[in-house]
């Protein structure tokens, strides 16, 4: 027993460490727009308001890196930086051309994750909090014999909260080198104190890492 008690905080220690990884995940965003009413900015030119409203799907992607740091056996956590882009498009009133949304944000994980197995391929599940901090839209409004106009349009100060889940693998190539692939859930819980102009949304996608243990 005393033995056991010896070598069990020298095995919690040697799963301890730090990695670093670059991921990109491929997304799919559903949002439930109330009606709403964009006006982007002119610029000095005619623009007219951008009007939302019911289920629209837009496609994106995000990228990024992260740094994890391995507290206790199949135990870590991790948080970076990214950005993420999502394109919406909608046909113009009376048909006339589309107008196409390219909403940006800046977006920060802080993520808790689990690898159930040390074999060189784990299962492999994450939770946690995903904070947008929007940046302005680019808008390109194209009409049927005009030329293409290129706007913007301001968007509300972040944070922007998320929880996601993810549930997928790990695929341990070397000490140093490893791949985690899972789909992803994220839904959109919004802003604190804002209500009024909250847009629910999930998005789903296939989170793609490689990481570097040190």
């Amino acid at each position: 027993m005393v033995g056991l008690l010896l070598v069990l905080p020298f095995a919690s220690a040697a799963q301890r460490g730090w990695s670093v990884a670059v991921q990109v995940t491929p997304l799919a965003e559903q949002t439930n727009y109330p009606r709403r009413v964009f006006y982007p900015n002119s610029d000095g030119q005619i623009v007219e308001p951008i009007y939302l409203s019911g289920i629209r799907w837009a496609t994106g992607v995000q990228g990024g890196f992260t740094a994890q740091y391995g507290f206790a056996p199949g135990w870590s956590v991790s948080a970076g930086v990214g950005y993420r882009q999502f394109s919406t498009q909608q046909a113009r009133l009376g048909n006339d051309g589309t107008t196409t949304i390219n909403s940006r944000a800046v977006r920060v994980p802080v993520l808790l994750n689990f690898q159930s197995s040390k074999k060189r391929l784990s299962p492999y599940f994450t939770v946690g909090t995903l904070l947008d901090f929007p940046l302005s839209s680019r808008v390109t409004v194209r009409r049927t014999d005009q030329p293409v106009q290129q706007l913007t349009l301001d968007t509300e100060r972040g944070p922007v909260f998320y929880l996601m889940a993810g549930a997928g693998g790990r695929y341990r190539f070397s000490d140093r080198y490893a791949l985690v692939i899972q789909p992803v859930l994220n839904y959109k819980a919004g802003r604190f104190g804002d209500s009024r102009s909250h847009n629910p949304a999930v998005e789903v996608g296939l989170q793609t890492q490689v990481s570097y243990s040190f």
